[in-house]
């Protein structure tokens, strides 16, 4: 009955070992990925910003030396 079997009566074709040795290796591959995502995603929004701050300050030195 299928109720009565235990993990030991199944066979595990790759072997559970193979497995979990690849899921290890995925997660490391996810982990670089990421890292490497987060990082260019960080210095995009700093050069967003970055160019923000410059627009604004020319802003404020047109409306200095216009006198508006």
């Amino acid at each position: 009955m299928p109720w009565n079997l235990t993990f030991e009566d199944f066979c595990l074709t790759p072997s559970a070992e193979e497995i979990i040795e690849e899921f290890a290796k995925m997660i490391v591959r996810y982990s670089i990925k990421r890292c490497f995502m987060d990082a260019s995603l960080s210095e995009h929004v700093e050069r967003m910003v970055a160019m923000r701050n410059a627009t604004d300050n020319a802003d404020e030195m047109i409306k200095e030396l216009t006198g508006e």
